[in-house]
């Protein structure tokens, strides 16, 4: 009886052994490989058998290359894990009073940069190139209008340059006070930053103190 026991309890032992040795080799393959910017969405197990597949996709700003889907079969992951490359740009975005250098293409790679160029009369306001990162361009700057308008009125002098609608940076302007009246310091206006220099200042003529002939001569003393 001691002996039909104890052979009952090795047999199941071994039973127990073989068994889970058996669903252990039972796992065809490994786990799928990861991949850098991306990840696997579906089929996902804690052991994969024959012919079980899972899928991949790509972070946002990367393309996948290569089969999202891979299959399991005689160990080996099928047709191999894909790649998530980074995603190009398409056209340059336009910037309005601004040209940018270069010819412009359909498709800039990662890394790429355009530089833009403000029309006259116009400064760049932030970075002046923008460049290309998974599939998104950087912000472009903006060209800001530094033109002047019509320069200042002086209700004591006239304009004697050709007046215009719009000036353009570094532009002057010169006035003559009218008659019996003299200019103060530079006759002229300069545009700078959109805004006009101080306006001339025109002083009228010294009035000199005529003494009364009536008026008795001081004495010294």
């Amino acid at each position: 009886m001691e002996m039909t026991l104890l052979h009952l309890t090795t047999g199941f032992l071994l039973w127990m052994c073989c068994a889970t040795h058996k669903a252990s080799a039972g796992a065809a393959c490994e786990d799928p490989p990861l991949i850098e910017f991306g990840k696997i969405v579906s089929g996902i197990k804690s052991e994969y058998e024959e012919n079980d597949r899972v899928q991949y996709t790509c972070d946002p700003g990367y393309a996948l290359s290569g089969s999202e889907w891979v299959t399991c079969h005689g160990k080996v992951w099928m047709p191999g894990p894909p790649q998530c490359l980074e995603r190009p740009c398409g056209s340059i975005p336009s910037v309005a009073n601004a040209a940018f250098e270069g010819r412009s293409k359909e498709k800039y790679e990662p890394g790429e940069t355009v530089r833009y160029q403000c029309h006259e009369g116009f400064q760049v306001t932030g970075p002046p190139e923008i460049f290309c990162r998974r599939g998104t361009w950087s912000t472009p700057p903006i060209c800001e209008d530094v033109r002047c308008g019509p320069p200042p009125e002086n209700p004591n002098a006239h304009i004697i340059s050709t007046q215009q609608q719009r000036y353009l940076p570094g532009a002057k302007v010169h006035y003559e006070c009218e008659s019996n009246s003299q200019i103060m310091g530079v006759n002229y206006v300069i545009c700078s930053d959109g805004h006009w220099t101080k306006v001339p200042n025109c002083r009228g003529p010294v009035q000199v103190l005529q003494k009364d002939a009536n008026t008795p001569a001081r004495k010294n003393g």
